[in-house]
């Protein structure tokens, strides 16, 4: 496995860390008649393994990275230019696109697919 691949795989265990509290977080909330949170709480999906930096994101921001099997959610500042591309600042976070070389590595780890 080449260097971009790992990676890759680091920011696809990081979502699917985040994907999982996210449905933790549905169930919960399908139990009460409290609606999901307008905001979520995530562990930056960058291709730092040992990067523990937390993001608030709005719920739709989520959803919208969440879109795309090549998007991920970081930290500012996080982008690793090598791997991937800003591709969008919210509120919190910046959404960034796998490259083309990356992005099958992404597609394959994508729990929503």
């Amino acid at each position: 496995m080449d260097r971009a691949d790992r990676l890759a795989r680091n920011e696809a265990a990081f979502r699917l860390l985040n994907e999982r509290a996210r449905a933790v977080t549905e169930e919960l909330a399908l139990g009460r008649s409290v609606g999901e949170p307008e905001r979520l709480e995530c562990v930056c999906e960058c291709s730092d393994a040992e990067c523990t930096t937390r993001v608030v994101v709005r719920a739709p921001d989520y959803e919208l990275a969440r879109a795309d099997p090549a998007h991920f959610i970081l930290a500012p500042g996080h982008a690793n230019t090598a791997i991937e591309r800003e591709i969008l600042v919210v509120e919190g976070a910046v959404v960034v696109e796998k490259h083309p070389a990356e992005r099958r590595v992404a597609a394959e780890a994508d729990p929503r697919t």
